[in-house]
């Protein structure tokens, strides 16, 4: 968000004078590498590509207090670098190539910080009447604090610095108001943390949203899709509303409404009419799974615009500038099917995959159904019922994300003449997320800085690094969530409680959730992660009914969840120092016919706004 003057003159500078000291204008220059950093506490890992003619490469590196002249080290042909540094390492780096006869330009200069680098303040808000309180964490190392702000538009930001020994502010606002807010710690030689999560503020009536919105989803190349039902009214539109390869203005609900604003119940064919996919099969597997689902689960779909089902989509995802959920169609294969339609499955892996690779603990999750897997997994294992309960599980979490946006009690207010996306953010006070933050906030500070590792690939510090699954657990226990990943957001905090909910409701499954080791064997089997600390069936918990209660009765109110969750059984604490396996079915040591093991990995909620 922020260009620093001086940073880039220190950049214009330096790149002058690595053209002085390295080129000629008689010599066409090599192509200057591409440098990418990994830094793991005090581990660092610098890799780049092989530039096409160059015979090596030098890392020309320089302290960011500039105690010392720039200096460099030949790495020869290598193209990557392993090294630990020290607790604090703040160093510029840039790379060139070089061969016999020229060395070519330098690559971006890179700020390295090797330790403990600055966390972004967490903000936390309180609202009384008209007026808002913004309040946030010290921060170690900070010198001050840089809050942004965008006061009814998300495309003019403005920001306000703070001293270090400032933690709060006060702000009176107006009916009607609505701004979002981030922030940053700013350290020793003006170094800035990454930015906060987004918050936002919404006071009484109706919001005033002047952005202009486009769908930018999809500026690249990507997989044609078509309509499920070619005799749908909405056939002609839907894919230039909701997957378009171009950038399009987001599509006014008078041209695709959300389902609910046509249909309270939506059908299977009101559903399917809304569906696009990328293969032909798709659209017969996701009519047998949606026939399958219960009839009441259907309601779900009101807040949805439509549902895209492709080969391309990783991880599924719930988009707010579309109104659209988005499926893996992997989730759909089962094992009878031809190979001709396995391969038409990217098999790309999450790009999440890895991200807690650094930390010293693991969460692992699993649905049960009488003591048992509730379904398999591998493609080569499962059925249609397999299916049902795998789709079922990733389709109820997106479906929270869209009913949080658009929940059924704020359907016949929304504005027929406002893009799907204006609509979003003009219903921001009814946002159930909204409302769960202020009334059952999660506490713990620690899993939040834990799950920017775990989910968003922020690199640890010192401190995450040292963290054992017991004092992970010692923080999660006493919390509302039922997953670490609730706390990468609050709609991941209102996404997972719901997903486990409707799972057991609907379904009759239960989830366990387990902190375990990390084991030195890379292909450990589930008998080699012990459980520190693990339960079943963790939303009938004292501290997390009533966040179910208020959630449930908000997504879908027609069902009484209130009476469910009250007569529900209670927790069932899993066995401490017993594997993972041993922990399949609980009160003895029976394993599992399908014992196998699922690390964690959660679909992602997605908007983008830009």
């Amino acid at each position: 968000m922020r260009k620093r003057n001086l940073m880039f003159n220190i950049k214009k500078f330096l790149y002058f004078f690595f053209f002085l000291l390295h080129c000629s204008p008689s010599i066409a220059a090599l192509e200057p590498p591409e440098l990418l950093l990994n830094t793991q506490c005090i581990n660092v890992h610098a890799s780049w590509n092989n530039v096409a003619g160059a015979t090596g490469y030098e890392l020309w590196y320089q302290p960011i207090d500039a105690s010392q002249d720039w200096d460099y080290i030949d790495l020869s042909s290598s193209t990557e670098l392993s090294t630990p540094l020290w607790n604090g390492a703040n160093y510029y780096i840039a790379l060139a190539a070089y061969n016999a006869q020229e060395v070519s330009e330098f690559s971006p200069i890179e700020l390295l910080t090797a330790g403990d680098f600055l966390l972004p303040p967490i903000q936390k808000i309180s609202i009384n009447n008209l007026n808002a309180t913004i309040s946030w964490n010290q921060i170690d190392n900070a010198e001050k604090y840089e809050l942004w702000y965008s006061i009814d538009s998300l495309e003019t930001w403005s920001q306000v610095e703070f001293d270090k020994n400032t933690h709060s502010i006060s702000i009176d606002l107006w009916e009607g108001a609505y701004i979002q807010t981030t922030m940053a710690s700013i350290g020793k030689y003006d170094s800035f943390s990454r930015f906060s999560e987004i918050i936002d503020i919404a006071i009484g009536g109706k919001p005033n949203i002047t952005a202009s919105y486009e769908n930018t989803l999809y500026p690249i190349d990507v997989i044609d899709v078509f309509p499920a039902s070619t005799a749908s009214p909405y056939a002609p539109i839907l894919q230039n509303c909701v997957y378009s390869k171009t950038r399009t203005q987001s599509c006014k609900l008078s041209t695709l409404p959300l389902l609910g604003q046509e249909f309270p119940a939506p059908s299977i064919n009101n559903i399917l009419d809304r569906t696009l996919v990328s293969h032909a099969w798709m659209t017969e597997r996701f009519e047998q799974f949606l026939q399958l689902l219960p009839p009441d689960s259907l309601k779900l779909f009101r807040a949805v615009t439509a549902v895209v089902i492709s080969a391309d989509i990783r991880p599924a995802y719930y988009d707010a500038s579309t109104g659209a959920v988005y499926l893996d169609s992997q989730y759909f294969v089962i094992k009878s099917d031809p190979k001709s339609v396995s391969d038409t499955v990217d098999q790309t892996p999450d790009y999440r995959e890895g991200c807690s690779d650094s930390l010293n603990f693991n969460q692992l999750f699993r649905y049960i159904k009488n003591g048992d897997y509730a379904y398999f997994e591998a493609e080569s294992e499962r059925t249609i019922n397999d299916v049902l309960l795998l789709a079922g599980q990733v389709l109820f979490h997106e479906l929270a994300h869209a009913n949080d946006y658009f929940p059924p009690s704020s359907l016949g207010q929304l504005d027929f003449n406002m893009s799907v996306h204006e609509a979003a953010d003009n219903n921001i006070k009814n946002r159930v997320s909204h409302q769960l933050t202020q009334f059952f906030p999660l506490s713990s500070d620690v899993l939040k800085y834990l799950a920017d590792v775990m989910y968003d690939c922020s690199n640890s510090t010192c401190q995450q690094t040292s963290y054992t699954a017991d004092g992970v657990a010692n923080e999660f226990i006493y919390d509302g969530a039922n997953d670490t990943y609730n706390y990468n957001t609050v709609y991941e905090d209102l996404a997972m409680l719901s997903e486990e909910a409707m799972m057991l409701y609907f379904f009759g499954v239960e989830r366990d959730i387990a902190l375990t080791n990390v084991p030195t064997n890379k292909q450990a089997s589930g008998d080699e992660y012990i459980v520190a600390w693990g339960q079943r069936h963790r939303i009938s918990a004292p501290n997390i009914k009533n966040k179910i209660k208020f959630i449930m009765s908000q997504l879908i109110p027609e069902i009484d969840f209130a009476s469910y969750i009250d007569n529900a059984p209670a927790p069932t604490d899993m066995i401490i120092g017993k594997s993972w396996n041993e922990n399949i079915t609980l009160g003895n040591n029976k394993r599992s016919k399908k014992s196998r093991l699922h690390k964690h990995q959660q679909p992602v909620w997605h908007i983008n706004y830009q």
